[in-house]
């Protein structure tokens, strides 16, 4: 394995990190450290081959079983850009949050019409940020009926979402639209009840 890959794996990890310690819910930021792990344990076991590697942390333990981390549902990230989903209330005001990786604008218009879609009893409206670029703002008028084709990362990405959106302090939390599609689509709470 190169040494640019081996720097893609700890780069992947640090993103990771990050969208951790931003993340809102349990259940969110210990999705995001698992995958932070994973990466880092790939980028160790790239860098040494044949060594064991140790997902914790930048030292392989010499004979500590070998880790071998699932890339399930990671390999959709590569080369995805961060965007932030700022949901609003009546007046405007930030009512909840999300952030998420996606491929594309497309692709993150997508997952942001069906999060917000998932707690309009709550929100009225949304923006979608790149970095410090808007990409989309709508309301409740220009949002879609439903949406029936996700690829499976996007409803991955809407199930996390919903979960930490419920989890969390925001207002948007104690939707009961939300907690309904994350029952609906898959996804277990197991944070505050409603």
């Amino acid at each position: 394995m190169s040494a640019d890959a081996n720097e893609e794996f700890l780069a992947l990890a640090k993103k990771a990190d990050h969208a951790a310690t931003v993340a809102q819910g349990s259940n969110a930021k210990e999705y995001w450290q698992k995958i932070a792990k994973e990466y880092r344990a790939l980028a160790i076991e790239r860098s040494n081959p044949g060594q064991p590697a140790e997902a914790d942390g930048p030292n392989p333990v010499p004979g500590s079983p070998r880790i071998r981390p699932s890339l399930t549902g990671l390999d959709h990230q590569m080369g995805h850009s961060w965007y932030r989903l700022f949901l609003k209330g009546r007046t405007g005001e930030t009512v909840g949050r999300s952030d998420y990786e996606a491929p594309d604008e497309k692709g993150s218009a997508v997952i942001a019409a069906a999060v917000f879609d998932a707690c309009s009893d709550i929100a009225f409206g949304y923006e979608l940020w790149n970095g410090n670029e808007m990409v989309l703002t709508s309301n409740r008028l220009g949002a879609p009926d439903k949406l029936t084709e996700l690829e499976a990362y996007q409803q991955e990405i809407i199930v996390n979402s919903a979960i930490a959106l419920h989890e969390s302090a925001w207002l948007v939390g104690e939707s009961r639209k939300l907690l309904e599609e994350i029952v609906r689509l898959g996804g277990i709470s197991l944070g505050k009840p409603v």
